[in-house]
């Protein structure tokens, strides 16, 4: 569901194991882009943003280990909020 103003829901939260993980395989393992290549094309178009900043570098890796909760923007509706899971 596209959230106004750049609100999250719970609806769309994507849980991560493991505390560095790069940006691609996530997007690829949680159906946020249905393959590698599509992801790594609105990538490289600059359509993908992480807490405000524009992500360009397919190879970017996603850190939880200093900050435990990320905003994911994709392109200008679609937000998802990126949370370390507990293990």
């Amino acid at each position: 569901k596209i959230e106004p103003k750049g609100k999250v829901k719970d609806k769309t939260k994507v849980e991560a194991v493991v505390t560095v993980v790069p940006l691609i395989d996530l997007l690829v393992e949680r159906s946020i882009f249905s393959s590698r290549k599509e992801a790594k094309r609105v990538i490289r178009q600059g359509g993908v943003y992480l807490d405000g900043k524009r992500i360009e570098d397919i190879a970017f890796k996603i850190d939880l280990s200093k900050k435990s909760d990320l905003i994911l923007k994709i392109g200008k509706r679609k937000f998802y909020r990126i949370i370390k899971k507990k293990a």
